[in-house]
């Protein structure tokens, strides 16, 4: 909370209100055993990039950092069609010469 630095009251509690339903819905798909979301959470733990130690499936941390980047890529995905991205990707290959 300290590197907040969040003065306003309204303000802190906003933050506390966001921090406390991401640490609810990240504690949801952790614990839940059904097929389609167990294949989220391995999803989630794979756009987050982060290593895991031997054996362990996933993180709460991990998890959490899986679902901040797939809501992005849901956001992107509203904003620019299929075909759109691919042509950036192009770009982005024809600038920098490599092949992504």
């Amino acid at each position: 909370m300290e590197s907040w630095q969040e003065q306003n009251p309204l303000g802190i509690f906003k933050k506390l209100l966001v921090t406390s339903f991401c640490s609810i819905l990240v504690w949801k798909i952790n614990n839940n055993c059904q097929k389609k979301t167990i294949q989220f959470k391995e999803l989630l733990v794979r756009l987050s990039g982060r290593g895991l130690e031997y054996k362990k499936k996933s993180t709460l941390p991990s998890i959490l950092a899986g679902l901040r980047i797939f809501l992005q890529m849901m956001e992107t995905l509203r904003h620019y069609d299929k075909e759109e991205l691919f042509d950036m990707k192009s770009t982005l290959n024809l600038v920098s010469g490599f092949e992504f």
